[in-house]
């Protein structure tokens, strides 16, 4: 295998790419070059100095940094230049952050989604006709599970619109669950996952409020795949992690929201016991022909 030349594009140096995919990749003879692509400007994009450096690149892979339109202008010429790159998709997917727009995505394709109503201003009285009490109000854009909360009463609404009356926001029924789950997918294809179980008093499984993380049930892994493999050939894109959500009754999962800046560390390891940087070592040199 020859050595690549690769360049992460990233506008924090987050611990996924310093600590463990940057590393595992130089570890193989790589240079890695972790690169801030939100300091250019749109109006000379197509000239500036570090986009013009990304072509001398085997492969970039875009992580954080750009707006929906940078990411699609980046994305336009990178392929005229014929270059290697993983999840670059806007063109396809121009709101692939929207929660929304993800949640129709899913829907369309046949995964089992919550009832969704995408204007949290709407009377409460119709949402709980729609929903069911309590439901569930979040932002439309936003991760780690800031701003997403449970919504019992009409007071409960008209505080939380106060509060996020500059942000879009959507209400969602509210399944009833025990825990989520995350699974990864490389190139298409599951390659780890791990539940999550909220802390004691939150609804919320996500591990930045409280939550913990545990290894899937195995007589689960074969369901959790299939549904994830079939987001990722929905929203094609080469590194994800999708989210659901298992209904404690009924047993279905429901799709809750795709990552497409995926993060993984050593707390990954012990829930999922896969190396997710060797993974996708693995997989970017196997697209390097």
């Amino acid at each position: 295998m020859k050595q690549l030349k690769i360049a992460i594009l990233s506008k924090l140096a987050s611990p996924t790419v310093t600590k463990e995919l940057g590393p595992a990749l130089e570890a193989r003879g790589h240079t890695v070059s972790l690169i801030d692509m939100s300091i250019v400007p749109l109006n000379n994009f197509s000239s500036h100095p570090l986009t013009l450096s990304l072509y001398d690149y085997d492969l970039v892979y875009y992580r954080t940094g750009l707006s929906r339109d940078g990411a699609i202008l980046l994305e336009q010429l990178l392929k005229k230049q014929n270059s290697k790159t993983i999840n670059l998709h806007y063109q396809a997917h121009p709101f692939a952050h929207d929660k929304t727009y993800e949640t129709h995505v899913a829907n369309e394709a046949g995964l089992c989604v919550p009832i969704t109503l995408t204007d949290s201003k709407q009377n409460y009285s119709y949402a709980v006709d729609i929903l069911g009490t309590p439901f569930v109000a979040k932002p439309n854009f936003g991760t780690k599970g800031a701003g997403v909360q449970l919504i019992k009463s009409e007071t409960d609404l008209q505080t939380y619109n106060q509060a996020k009356s500059s942000t879009k926001t959507l209400l969602q029924e509210c399944i009833p669950h025990d825990c989520e789950y995350r699974v990864h997918t490389v190139g298409g294809k599951s390659v780890a996952m791990y539940k999550r179980t909220p802390a004691p008093g939150d609804f919320r499984s996500n591990v930045s409020t409280g939550g913990s993380m545990h290894p899937v049930e195995p007589e689960l892994i074969n369901t959790l795949s299939n549904l994830a493999e079939k987001s990722a050939s929905v929203f094609n894109f080469e590194i994800l992690a999708t989210d659901f959500m298992r209904h404690k009754e009924t047993g279905d999962f429901y799709f809750t929201e795709i990552n497409l800046n995926p993060g993984w560390e050593i707390s990954d390891k012990e829930a999922t016991a896969v190396d997710l940087s060797t993974i996708t070592a693995d997989y970017f040199e196997s697209i390097i022909t």
